[in-house]
């Protein structure tokens, strides 16, 4: 199987668009692999949650943004991608960008997904917010990061 390309999408004033690509390669996980993951992700979420410790839930605003730019990507909608971005962000993302992307992309998401809030944190002026995404078809997981400023997202990172 060809390794998933990885993605990263970052428009803003001090933020450049990168599209980066890894390198070739096969990728070996099994099932098992996965399914042991997932569940000792969910194990440990419920572990702190019984603990008093609180769960990371992302802000809504960030996470309709991020449903909203998954779902284009599985069905390879420019429009509605850049809907939640700023300016800087919608001019950047190029029809032959996009269906580069969406392309690699829209397989995996349509077999289907579950992504799993991480985190939010500060970079650069910007928040940005973690998800671990974790595909059906076994393959390898992908960090997802969406940048926002002032409630507009400035960059979508896939690696």
């Amino acid at each position: 199987m060809k390794q998933i390309a990885v993605i990263a999408l970052f428009v803003a004033a001090s933020m450049p668009l990168v599209v980066a690509r890894s390198h070739g390669g096969h990728a070996h996980q099994k099932e098992a692999a996965s399914q042991s993951r997932n569940a000792t992700a969910s194990q440990l979420k419920s572990s702190a949650a019984s603990k008093g410790a609180q769960v990371p839930k992302a802000p809504k605003a960030a996470q309709d943004s991020f449903v909203v730019m998954m779902s284009a990507l599985e069905t390879d909608d420019l429009s509605a991608f850049v809907a939640p971005g700023e300016t800087a962000f919608a001019m950047a993302i190029t029809e032959p960008v996009f269906a580069k992307i969406s392309a690699q992309m829209a397989p995996r998401l349509k077999k289907g997904y579950v992504a799993t809030f991480l985190c939010p944190m500060k970079q650069r002026g910007h928040d940005v917010f973690l998800w671990k995404l974790s595909f059906k078809d076994n393959g390898d997981d992908l960090l997802a990061s969406l940048s926002t400023k002032n409630g507009k997202v400035s960059g979508l990172g896939l690696n």
